[in-house]
């Protein structure tokens, strides 16, 4: 059984994550559930508490999730374009640095075949659609002669397509419209009050963006666009993040927010974040997480998960197409540029003129890095949730005793004590 007993205020949570079950108990519950696990002669049956355990199938088996197809023969269904290295911003956190190098853009060829293998795949597969997204080290809307090329092309394959795109929202008239007309499905960089967005993501001529990314914001909410915001939050900003999510939650139609605390120290050099800086986080994460609450508004943070079980933290090597300007075929979104830190690592294939091919020795080698790094995480009561974490923040984040993994597990913590009180003191599986 896999059970754990974490110290909360005083008390326990007792938490089973195979079977989605948590609940509060005192050192005394501890103790009679360790009795019982290991039939001490020492610990009598109390008919009470065995019937409060059969209520909530406490001593029901696990289900251990089965595990996703991570072979060289999966065929993923998700054509993922990284654009350009161009922006027109010159944000402060930027993990790409975007705007720094030479300019560089995904040529149309490499993006037709990497849409023609995604359909393909998805047919032999027997899917009912594949996917396009746009995605990138830089705007990807700056690409856009490719950009409306590919969804054109997508949308006149056989099989429907869904069409996302990742942007930072620095949109004209004419590229807004578009959107609301063409995409499925948008996540958009905002990162809250008007001083921070500007000083986190001011444009190259360093004049601030916020009207204008709140403007297209609210032309996504006009125009009835699904959409979602992501807001990083660097430590200098942490004291407003409550704030940024109150007037994202006021002024815009915003129903999902993804927070997430920056983890770079410059543009494009990665780092763990300090102990305190992430004790900060958790603080003004979970603030903001209540202000949210308010308007039925959803807040996430990608380290903390307790709903999801699965083998891995992220499905994009198994399950996309990620392909790079240059012709890479990449195993993370972030990987975008060959002066990314991590580019050999990440590097799992090639996209040509003439095809998708993935290397299976490189793909291999990327996921037995990550199972390594996963085989460290065996104990944690984060396990099945953040799956030993996103490969990039693995890479500069040492498990089990870096800032991101006190971060996840106090977070998760949080997590279920809430889940607990909406069930009404105990969570099952919901």
């Amino acid at each position: 059984m896999d059970v754990h007993f974490i110290p909360f205020h005083g008390r326990y949570l007792i938490y089973r994550p195979l079977r989605h079950l948590a609940f509060i108990g005192n050192q005394a519950l501890v103790d009679y559930l360790r009795g019982r696990a290991e039939q001490s002669a020492g610990t009598p049956v109390q008919p009470d508490i065995e019937a409060f355990l059969d209520r909530a199938a406490y001593w029901a088996p696990d289900h251990v999730p089965a595990h996703s197809a991570q072979t060289s023969a999966a065929r993923p269904s998700m054509a993922v374009l990284l654009m350009t290295n161009r922006c027109n911003l010159a944000c402060t956190y930027c993990y790409a640095a975007a705007g720094n190098q030479p300019p560089v853009d995904l040529p149309w060829p490499l993006a037709k075949q990497v849409i023609d293998a995604a359909a393909d795949n998805a047919q032999s597969n027997g899917d009912t659609h594949f996917g396009l997204s746009f995605h990138g080290g830089g705007e990807p809307t700056l690409n856009w002669s490719i950009l409306t090329a590919a969804v054109a092309y997508a949308r006149a394959k056989a099989l429907p397509c869904k069409v996302s795109l990742a942007s930072n929202g620095l949109w004209s008239q004419r590229l807004s419209a578009f959107v609301s007309n063409n995409i499925d499905a948008v996540t958009l960089s905002f990162d809250g009050v008007q001083a921070v967005q500007n000083a986190q993501r001011p444009r190259r001529s360093r004049r601030g963006s916020f009207a204008s990314v709140l403007r297209s914001i609210q032309a996504l909410d006009a125009a009835g666009v699904n959409y979602g915001v992501r807001m990083t939050v660097t430590p200098a900003a942490l004291d407003q993040l409550a704030e940024g999510v109150r007037l994202l939650c006021s002024e815009t139609g915003v129903r999902t927010i993804q927070i997430e605390l920056s983890f770079t120290v410059a543009r494009g050099v990665y780092a763990d974040p300090s102990i305190a800086d992430g004790e900060r986080f958790i603080a003004a994460f979970l603030a903001a997480t209540r202000v949210a609450a308010e308007y039925a508004v959803d807040v996430s943070y990608s380290g903390a998960r307790p709903w999801v079980l699965a083998h891995a933290y992220c499905l994009a090597p198994t399950q996309a197409l990620i392909a790079t300007p240059e012709g890479r075929l990449v195993a993370c979104f972030e990987a975008a540029g060959t002066d990314h830190p991590y580019a050999r690592e990440f590097t799992i294939g090639h996209v040509t003129a003439s095809g998708v091919e993935r290397d299976p020795a490189a793909y291999g080698a990327f996921l037995q890095r990550q199972e390594t790094r996963r085989a460290v995480c065996t104990g944690c009561f984060c396990f099945w949730h953040c799956c030993g974490d996103c490969v990039s923040r693995a890479m500069v984040s040492s498990a089990p005793s870096s800032a991101r993994c006190h971060i996840n597990r106090e977070i998760t913590k949080a997590l279920i004590a809430e889940l607990i009180e909406h069930g009404g003191g105990v969570w099952q599986g919901n």
